[in-house]
């Protein structure tokens, strides 16, 4: 585009170089009759013109302003396209009727011109009974005399002409004014032609651009329509299965932890042993207060034979040793308590054994779990925001950290539908998933890794956007 405007300014600065560079004297040369005005209204008509922005205005400055300095009494304007001639303007006129007699008839004697000579040439002829015959109006038109001047590019493609008519028969003075005028006419044809070319270049360029912009636009709507799987990725690891929880069967002190983090156990096999020192004496006292009992109920059981108050004795003596025996028996349970022992075969599962020892307990409180290495399940941490995903039987891909570039299959077995604080400080909700394939090697527990959980269909443009959209939405309060 700025190709062809730089080639438009350079064909207007040669032409007005050279129209400039024609003096007055060479003009009155060419033209005895023209006086200096008739030399300024010469000028003026070519600056109009250059200043002509349509072809319309042209054609009506051409009809119009001829006939001032060629002596013509009516002046037909001709525009050629594409091979056919058709008159746009005619002096006095500001529209034309095609339809009109004198119209037609003029547009048959154009005819005729170009079908005998061309339309090419300079042509002067009259009207004679031979070229009006036949047609309506040109038998009794008052100017006989007719001039044509045709309007050629610089490459000799015709573009257009007028027609001067006349009653009298065309003097050379008179044709020279009319050629140097239609050299400005023709000159300023071509630059409008030139423009009209290049804004209908630059249209379908433009218009190119919009249908590429369109099409990227719809491609990229339609790219946004695809429906996807809504998925959220979240902190994954490996847990036992329904684990058997070890915790403190009394209150107490840890004094020693029988078995090693991940070390096999059996059922019956002790794995943590209670500080029992208190117990044992408890125990000792316990069995001390039997055998007193036993000894109080002896004596009360050889009076109850002389006197009627050890028959009395006797009974509260029995009742004595019975309460004793049950304190004993609750000793000996507690005792026995202090060392826990496994309740079902596994493997025993702690973080660390010197960070037990020593470490008071309350009833119940938890130590260690005993772990089916066989028996796994995955616990996954999801955020609240996501939790879109949290459906039973959502399908799942698991990363472990271990084996980062091998994805695993498994799927949701069940969600929680309360909050809890993770590890991190984040609040999340808690999801439990089974492995698909139970056949292939199963991870050891308590490996970590990534879990990326697929949900319903969305479109991508939901899928890529949805975060802004929710932060946004927070921010307008909407």
């Amino acid at each position: 585009m700025s190709g062809v405007g730089t080639a438009q300014q350079e064909i207007i600065e040669t032409a007005e170089r050279k129209e400039a560079s024609v003096s007055l004297d060479s003009v009155g040369a060419r033209s005895a009759n023209l006086d200096g005005a008739g030399a300024q209204a010469l000028l003026e008509i070519e600056t109009k013109s250059r200043q002509s922005s349509n072809e319309r205005d042209l054609y009506q400055l051409i009809v119009n302003e001829t006939r001032k300095l060629t002596k013509a009494r009516q002046v037909f304007a001709v525009r050629c396209r594409k091979k056919k001639t058709r008159i746009v303007s005619v002096s006095g006129l500001k529209d034309v009727n095609n339809e009109a007699p004198l119209v037609q008839d003029i547009q048959r004697v154009v005819d005729h011109v170009d079908g005998e000579v061309g339309l090419k040439q300079q042509q002067r002829f009259c009207l004679t009974d031979e070229l009006s015959g036949g047609l309506h109006f040109l038998p009794v038109y008052p100017f006989p005399h007719l001039l044509w001047i045709p309007f050629l590019s610089r490459r000799g493609f015709l573009l257009g002409g007028m027609l001067l008519a006349r009653e009298q028969e065309w003097q050379d003075a008179d044709m020279a004014v009319a050629n140097r005028l239609a050299e400005s006419f023709q000159h300023a044809l071509s630059l409008i032609r030139l423009e009209k070319v290049a804004v209908l270049t630059s249209k379908p360029k433009a218009l190119r651009r919009s249908l590429f912009i369109m099409l990227a636009l719809a491609a990229l709507a339609g790219t946004m329509a695809i429906p996807v799987s809504m998925t959220t990725l979240a902190p994954m690891e490996v847990v036992a299965h329904k684990p058997f929880i070890v915790s403190a069967p009394i209150e107490g002190i840890i004094e020693d932890v029988l078995v090693n983090p991940g070390e096999a156990v059996r059922p019956g096999q002790p794995i943590v042993q209670l500080s029992d020192t208190v117990l044992k004496n408890r125990l000792q006292v316990s069995r001390r207060e039997v055998a007193v009992a036993n000894a109080r109920l002896k004596k009360a059981s050889q009076l109850a034979f002389n006197h009627a108050d050890g028959r009395s004795e006797l009974r509260t003596a029995m009742a004595d040793l019975e309460l004793k025996k049950a304190e004993l028996k609750f000793a000996e349970e507690m005792f026995q308590r202090a060392q826990i022992r496994a309740q079902r075969s596994g493997h025993a599962v702690y973080s660390n054994k010197l960070g037990l020892i020593g470490k008071p307990v309350a009833v119940g409180e938890h130590i260690m779990q005993i772990a089916d290495p066989n028996r796994i399940e995955i616990k996954i941490d999801v955020p609240v925001g996501d939790a879109f995903a949290l459906t039973t039987g959502a399908d799942v891909k698991v990363f472990l950290d271990s084996d980062p570039l091998r994805a695993r299959d498994a799927t949701i077995v069940f969600s929680d539908y309360q909050t809890h604080e993770s590890v991190g400080g984040d609040i999340v909700l808690g999801a439990i998933a089974e492995f698909s394939d139970q056949a292939e090697t199963l991870p050891r527990l308590g490996v970590r890794g990534t879990a990326k959980i697929f949900g319903d269909h969305v479109p991508l443009g939901y899928y890529l956007f949805r975060r802004p959209i929710a932060a946004l939405r927070q921010w307008i309060g909407l």
